[in-house]
């Protein structure tokens, strides 16, 4: 007991808080032995209520201001305890035995809490992905007694900041069971949050009015998602190692069978009629070669392997070339011998 408490006619049997619990919901007021003293003072801070228990159950509530702690302003523990009967000396009670909680009935910003496990979703669009989200919420206890019997159904006492933890995981499971009822897609997540949250809100509204606590605001704070995985084109009649290729390569092996399939037509129509016209075919093949790929100045490719067969000297040259200028390349260098193939047409 310091000096000062003397002075003021403080006792250390009263029950006066000496430190700041804004940052707490219900706050244990530790009493030696649990002893709640007759005929001392209790002084309740602003914005806070005193209540007086034992296991599982509410005796008595004291509101802001300075109280003498008789059985006249205790009469459910003056019931319980019999405070009004003497001992055998003639006597009256002196004590009683009882848990000590004030209870923080100011408004409460940036609760926060989160999904208690990774969320994970499936769909064809966006294949497989998890999401963890992390809330914070505004809050006041409007009805301390119903509050905090609705912790004591599972606590016979709490400890200090205990009750900020049973809030914390019950409205982490809440939340984690309300997201998981509705298959959302990740561009939902992305672009549309505040709604999802909203949706949220509305259901936690009424479940914390339930317990005597009223939802001022839920914002979610942060997001964290699972990356974006490359999606495999896949075809049920390739091979599991075709499979592992990515979607380049198999463009690019598309490409290629296509090309290959048309010098086989090209290869079989000779065979029918080894007279065929290459000035023509070469011409048509330049012209489909320069729709499909606008590009000059690369290095030699099978169709100018194709045409080098016919001419060498245009099979040199590295750049792809119009059906015009193949054409006059091979009048210059085959001459009369190119024009003595037209008379078999």
């Amino acid at each position: 007991m310091g000096i000062i408490d003397l002075i003021k006619g403080r006792s250390p049997k009263d029950i006066r808080l000496k430190q700041d619990i804004s940052m707490y919901l219900v706050f244990p007021y530790l009493l030696k032995k649990n002893r709640v003293w007759l005929d001392k003072k209790a002084v309740v801070p602003e914005n806070t209520l005193l209540v007086f228990a034992t296991r599982g159950k509410i005796l008595d509530t004291l509101p802001t201001g300075e109280h003498k702690l008789t059985p006249t302003t205790l009469p459910n523990s003056s019931n319980k305890f019999k405070l009004y009967k003497p001992d055998k000396n003639g006597n009256p009670p002196a004590n009683f035995k009882a848990f000590t909680y004030f209870i923080n009935t100011a408004e409460m910003q940036n609760f926060k809490f989160t999904t208690y496990k990774k969320l994970h979703y499936e769909n064809e669009l966006d294949g497989k992905f998890w999401v963890k989200l992390d809330f914070e919420l505004d809050l006041q206890i409007l009805d301390p007694k119903k509050f905090l019997k609705s912790l004591m159904c599972e606590y016979a006492y709490l400890k200090t900041g205990e009750a900020e933890e049973i809030l914390r995981d019950w409205l982490s499971e809440f939340t984690t069971t309300e997201l998981e009822k509705i298959p959302y897609r990740k561009t939902e997540f992305e672009t549309q949050l505040d709604e999802i949250t909203a949706r949220i809100a509305e259901k936690l509204s009424k479940h914390l009015s339930a317990i005597g606590v009223k939802q001022n605001a839920l914002r979610a704070a942060e997001i964290a998602m699972s990356k974006d995985k490359k999606q495999k084109h896949k075809n049920p009649l390739m091979t599991e190692n075709e499979q592992e290729k990515d979607f380049e390569a198999l463009e690019a092996e598309r490409i290629y069978a296509e090309e290959e399939a048309e010098r086989e037509r090209i290869r079989q129509e000779r065979q029918i009629n080894p007279y065929i016209d290459p000035h023509l075919e070469l011409a048509n093949r330049a012209e489909k070669l320069n729709e499909k790929f606008e590009y000059e100045n690369i290095k030699q490719t099978e169709e100018m392997a194709r045409v080098a067969e016919y001419c060498p000297q245009i099979g040199e040259n590295t750049a792809v070339k119009t059906a015009e200028k193949i054409e006059a390349e091979v009048k210059e260098v085959q001459g009369e011998e190119w024009s003595g193939l037209e008379k078999f047409f």
